[in-house]
């Protein structure tokens, strides 16, 4: 079944999408992985053999794709925050990185790590997907047949997330609770290009008239406006 699987990258892909599908659903005390259990799916696949592999040209347009929806989710946001306290947030999260950086040298220098695995070590911790792929075509610029130096940072991007992402939902969690965050209430007080002014509603219609399947909505609209 592996050698099948390394065979076949593109069957590969799907099995691990597959996987991550319902283990991303899997609620724990209203805590869920949703998209990040991708990672974990294939970390599990991946830990069977070491040529399970999927094409290089697959990863790149995943990333893009990745980045650009992204930046379609969150620019608008970005740059409205900047017109509250956007400045201070975003020095906060400069901190951060300072701080996360200044770790990652302390713990290569102390435990005698290699730069090439130190840099994927702080990508992964940031749970920083554009950030691997970047030191990844760095390297991949400058030494073109350096295996290990393309190596290394993935494996250090891999141990590092999962951590990053339980981490971070082990601390939304237990600081929500020690300050008693009313999300509906900080909804209301919020109005920004981020978050919408009203209330969400789902309703499920169930249409028993035959007549209106004939019909666009628009076209009912009209029709019994």
């Amino acid at each position: 079944m592996v050698q099948f699987l390394i065979e076949n990258p593109v069957l590969l892909l799907s099995l691990v999408i597959v996987l991550s599908y319902p283990l991303g659903r899997v609620q724990v005390r209203g805590v869920r992985l949703g998209v990040a259990a991708v990672l974990f799916a294939g970390l599990a696949v991946g830990a069977l053999h070491p040529d399970l592999q999927i094409p290089e040209s697959i990863t790149t347009l995943g990333l893009v794709i990745f980045v650009y929806t992204l930046g379609l989710n969150s620019g608008p946001g970005f740059f409205a925050s900047f017109r509250r306290k956007g400045l201070r947030d975003n020095a906060l999260v400069i901190v951060m990185l300072a701080i996360g950086l200044g770790l990652t040298v302390a713990a290569a220098r102390l435990l005698q790590i290699r730069p090439t695995l130190a840099v994927g070590l702080f990508a992964g911790s940031f749970t920083s997907t554009p950030a691997l792929a970047g030191v990844l075509e760095a390297i991949h610029d400058a030494f073109p047949a350096w295996e290990q130096g393309r190596t290394d940072p993935v494996v250090g991007y891999s141990v590092t997330y999962p951590m990053g992402v339980i981490g971070m939902i082990l601390a939304i969690s237990l600081l929500q609770r020690l300050w008693r965050v009313d999300y509906a209430a900080e909804a209301r007080r919020i109005r920004d290009i981020a978050v919408p002014a009203r209330q969400v509603h789902n309703r499920t219609i169930r249409v028993t008239r035959p007549e209106a399947t004939r019909e666009t909505i628009r076209e009912l609209i009209h029709t019994h406006n």
